[in-house]
């Protein structure tokens, strides 16, 4: 519809002048060729904004404090769980539990938590009259 209407308007302009029809068309057709590719033209980055750098990211892994709260018969209370000798706790495997302290075993490394006395959470206290 397009076409044909600017065609038409060609035609009444041409007819008002001596102008080369032909030559009209072939340029026609040479715009309406560009006019395809600018569709196919990618934009690569957007002007309005600058380039950002590239910021490298490092990963540091946390440790994770193991607290030894309790030792009942052979179950040590460590980070609010209970474990028995021969579980993992994290990336440690517990070796043995004895009333003062817990052994654990990584590998070749060794670590010891040693059951530190707490504050009393209850006193009974006698009252004489």
């Amino acid at each position: 519809m397009k076409l044909f209407l600017i065609l038409f308007f060609l035609f009444e302009i041409v007819s008002a002048q001596d102008v080369d029809i032909k030559g009209i068309l072939k340029d026609l057709r040479e715009l309406e060729s560009k006019k395809r590719g600018f569709s196919k033209i990618v934009v690569k980055y957007d002007p309005f904004f600058p380039k950002r750098k590239k910021i490298k990211t490092v990963s540091i892994k946390k440790r994770k404090i193991l607290k030894l709260k309790a030792i009942l018969n052979d179950k040590a209370f460590i980070n609010g769980r209970w474990f028995s000798k021969g579980e993992k706790v994290g990336e440690y495997k517990i070796i043995k539990i004895t009333p003062s302290f817990v052994e654990l075993k990584k590998g070749k490394k060794r670590k010891i938590l040693a059951l530190v006395p707490s504050k009393r959470l209850l006193e009974i206290k006698d009252n004489k009259i």
